[in-house]
């Protein structure tokens, strides 16, 4: 079964769901990240999972890197390399530290494992400020050298003074590809 987070409805559900979040729960980002996981625990696994978030538990064998795997929301075993996982869905948070280029390296620091797809958080003091996080994280996906064609990214962004969240999902294409590659929720 294909991943649910590459349906095109996960992340207007996803969107829809932050922002219904207690405003208690939006100003600790704890609680929002231990909301997000539940979320996707619930809405983004596919029936071969093995695994699943707030400390994963997947059972691989001979995976050496299992502590990577903290923040994954799943994943499926690789028919061809048993000691790896494909389909896994990684969430890497920038909410504690100010540069944004954290983000990408949580997104990326799982060495033998394929992301398929990667949900990324963060939070800006205004509207203006989450458009030019949005335009840095677009350029550094596109150019980072472990991002491949098909790779998927869901960004999203709070705002800091209204708690709104705004999601934006991104797919690394083709130059000449008829869509675009920013989707915006």
């Amino acid at each position: 079964m294909k991943n649910p987070i590459l349906d095109p409805a996960f992340s207007h559900n996803l969107k829809s769901y932050l922002n219904s979040l207690d405003p208690n729960v939006k100003k600790n980002s704890k609680k929002t990240t231990h909301a997000i996981k539940s979320f996707l625990m619930e809405k983004g696994l596919n029936e071969e999972t093995i695994g699943w978030a707030n400390q994963i538990r997947a059972r691989i064998k001979n995976f050496k890197n299992r502590e990577f795997l903290f923040d994954a929301a799943g994943c499926v075993h690789n028919a061809n390399f048993p000691s790896e996982c494909i389909d896994l869905t990684f969430i890497a948070e920038s909410e504690n530290d100010p540069r944004i280029e954290k983000i990408l390296f949580d997104a990326n620091k799982l060495p033998i494992v394929r992301t398929d797809v990667r949900l990324m958080f963060f939070k800006a003091n205004d509207r203006d400020e989450l458009e030019h996080h949005y335009d840095r994280l677009y350029q550094l996906f596109k150019n980072h050298r472990r991002s491949e064609l098909g790779d998927i990214y869901i960004i999203s962004g709070q705002n800091k003074n209204t708690g709104q969240y705004y999601v934006r999902k991104l797919t690394i294409k083709q130059e000449k590809a008829n869509s675009a590659e920013w989707e915006e929720f």
